[in-house]
């Protein structure tokens, strides 16, 4: 392979002298540059080196591994509101909950009703420091856990008499088989996703979910703003940004089918890395920008619900 070649690390193909672009480390302000290449068979664009640093981006207050508490956002009324919202998600019926929910839509958008319920085992993986795991566990799931590789040491929550607990370390280090597997914005930032995903595999049994939600390249997005889209405003963490039918065919290609597609509007995903506006953007009805989006699954925004294909 010449030294201007590249394997796609989504699809596999072997590009010569691929499609280039220049992005930005926004978040922390730091500036540093880097090369991401754009596949031409799966759309997937991807950074061509991954940093031998990553970590370093991963500190400085990062978002999701802010310290927290079992305490956190669970006031007696929020943590009530919430439990009306959930038994609605997972059963699909309640008058309350219905009308809580229309209230909050993006509450929970991504749990399938009839999927599971309390008592499934529910790993969170790369969760941070727990902010999903502590909210399933305030609203009563009896046995949900978390694992996340750059946190310092093993936490412990104590929630409702049970403990909580979000494990350092990766996917590798867990054993046995869940019955929901949640990626909640993680599969971006893993620089091997076919051992990843291969590895999640042995953690799931028939009937097992696997629950993806991730930043998916928009046509729309891409076509204001480029490589200044949203996804990646976290340059360098997101390593690789798949358009929907690249994800497709990743995920056929190891054993898996989608069942559920749910495609989520965000005001921020129509903006740059710096939240400014184009001008096809503001010219725009936002309400009907956003229904054009979702009937077009290019939001850039996705919940994802797969199982083990049978096939």
């Amino acid at each position: 392979m010449s030294s201007s070649s590249f394997i796609c690390r989504i699809c596999g193909s072997e590009l010569q002298d691929p499609e280039s672009f220049t992005a930005t480390e926004v978040r922390f302000g730091w500036g540093d540059e880097f090369e991401y290449v754009r596949c031409p068979h799966c759309g997937t664009v991807q950074i061509r080196t991954v940093p031998d640093n990553l970590g370093r981006y991963y500190s400085g207050g990062y978002y999701s591994l802010q310290t927290r508490s079992q305490a956190d956002d669970n006031s007696p009324l929020r943590s009530l509101v919430r439990r009306f919202v959930v038994d609605y998600r997972l059963k699909g019926r309640g008058l309350i909950g219905r009308l809580l929910t229309s209230m909050q839509p993006d509450s929970f958008e991504w749990i399938v009703p009839g999927a599971f319920t309390r008592d499934s085992s529910i790993i969170d993986i790369g969760c941070g420091t727990g902010r999903l795991v502590l909210k399933l566990a305030q609203c009563g799931f009896r046995n949900v856990g978390g694992v996340e590789p750059y946190i310092d040491n093993d936490i412990t929550y104590k929630v409702n008499g049970r403990d909580v607990v979000i494990r350092k370390g990766s996917a590798e280090c867990l054993g046995g088989s869940y019955d929901v597997l949640i990626l909640s914005h993680v599969l971006e930032h893993v620089a091997d996703p076919d051992g990843f995903v291969e590895g999640l595999k042995k953690l799931m049994h028939k009937g097992s979910w696997l629950v993806v939600s991730l930043p998916l390249l928009s046509a729309f997005a891409w076509k204001e703003y480029g490589i200044r889209s949203l996804p990646f405003a976290d340059c360098p963490r997101h390593l690789h940004v798949m358009t929907y039918e690249g994800f497709c065919s990743f995920v056929r290609r190891h054993g898996l089918k989608i069942v559920y597609n749910k495609p989520y509007f965000s005001e921020s995903a129509v903006r740059d890395v710096n939240g400014n506006v184009s001008p096809a953007v503001v010219s725009r009805n936002k309400r009907e920008l956003a229904a054009e989006l979702l009937k077009n699954n290019d939001t850039g925004l996705n919940h994802i619900w797969l199982q083990l294909d049978a096939v």
